[in-house]
């Protein structure tokens, strides 16, 4: 079974409420995992759903593939219904030849599994689900969606919220994939911009995120595209051509990968301003791209009116958000997301100088 897979099923299981009937307890001989556990629908065994995502036309994940379905199976004897969709990745006979149901009700599931919201006016009564919410921190564009997981009495398991008990760290997550589509359809973006201006580069032969098919299929482009710069570089009027990364998060490292796939130099933050001024035009600014890696201590300081707190550069570089600053200058919190694996802390500093 994929770590996804048992992670969200164990959040299930730890969550779950003992206020529920308990008239249908599966037999501990069962296969399932929740052998000992009740389900939402009394039935035996555990039964999951897959939901077709409709936030947009774009939307074609799927929280478990084919294989994986065939695994939980097969593993497990789970029941796994999957709304039928012509637009997902994978397509609906792949899930039937994994062992799975097509059907358009999911309310014989005990679990819901989907990726992005789901629209208020779909969400089943008295079930549980598992998505990216984005609602634990109260935001007010998703406002009615929590009003409404408490109306309908839903359990949600947020896989923002699934971390690793020892080191805090984000086991599920999308961030490497969203840098890795950001990075790409930048480079796609300056291939345009520098056509539209009359240019043509080695960047025209780069696409959008969706049309290629694997992510080795974008690395081997981009090496090709490499080779192009090597060979040709790139317009004179646009070099140097720099990218700046800020960060040093999954998104940042996903954005890395696809940049050096592209031949590549790495310039320091402090350096960056007379680099540029050394611009002269010639072939070894122009068969290249520079990559800039800024954190948190290349563009933050503290007021002048704080005595700081010796803090390490590596605290530095993990602080997360910055700042709560309360009025004249009397406090500020940083809020500071240990590397070391121990839990988010806040240092005070305060004192006015």
């Amino acid at each position: 079974m994929t770590t996804q897979v048992r992670l969200v099923l164990n959040a299930y299981k730890r969550s779950f409420n003992n206020s529920f009937q308990t008239a249908h307890l599966l037999k501990k001989k069962s296969p399932s995992i929740f052998s000992f556990y009740s389900t939402t629908t009394g039935h035996a065994p555990l039964s999951i759903g897959i939901r077709r995502e409709d936030k947009n036309r774009w939307e074609r994940r799927s929280p478990l593939t084919p294989a994986h379905v065939s695994k939980l199976i097969q593993e497990t004897k789970t029941k796994v219904y999957v709304q039928p969709s012509k637009t997902r990745v994978y397509n609906d006979l792949s899930y039937e030849r994994a062992g799975a149901t097509i059907s358009e009700d999911l309310s014989k599931s005990d679990i819901i599994l989907g990726i992005k919201e789901v629209p208020i006016s779909k969400i089943i009564p008295n079930k549980t689900y598992a998505m990216f919410s984005h609602t634990h921190k109260g935001q007010a564009y998703n406002a009615r969606l929590l009003q409404t997981f408490l109306d309908k009495n839903i359990r949600i398991v947020d896989y923002e919220l699934i971390r690793d008990p020892d080191t805090n760290a984000r086991l599920v997550m999308f961030g490497k994939f969203a840098g890795y589509v950001g990075m790409l359809d930048g480079i796609h973006g300056l291939g345009q911009r520098m056509l539209a201006r009359g240019f043509n580069s080695p960047f025209i032969n780069v696409g959008l995120g969706h049309v290629y098919p694997l992510l080795n299929t974008i690395k081997f482009h981009l090496q090709q595209v490499g080779d192009l710069m090597k060979e040709y570089g790139v317009p004179k009027d646009f070099g140097p051509v720099v990218f700046t990364i800020t960060g040093s998060g999954n998104v940042a490292k996903g954005a890395q990968e696809i940049l050096e796939c592209l031949p590549h130099e790495y310039i320091k933050p402090s350096e960056l301003a007379d680099f540029v001024k050394g611009y002269d035009g010639s072939f070894k600014y122009l068969n290249k791209v520079f990559g800039v890696k800024v954190t948190a201590e290349d563009y933050s300081d503290t007021k002048k009116c704080f005595k700081m707190k010796k803090i390490s550069t590596q605290k530095q570089q993990d602080i997360v958000s910055l700042f709560n600053i309360v009025k004249d200058c009397r406090a500020v919190a940083f809020r500071l997301k240990i590397s070391d694996g121990t839990v988010r802390k806040y240092v005070k500093l305060s004192g006015a100088t």
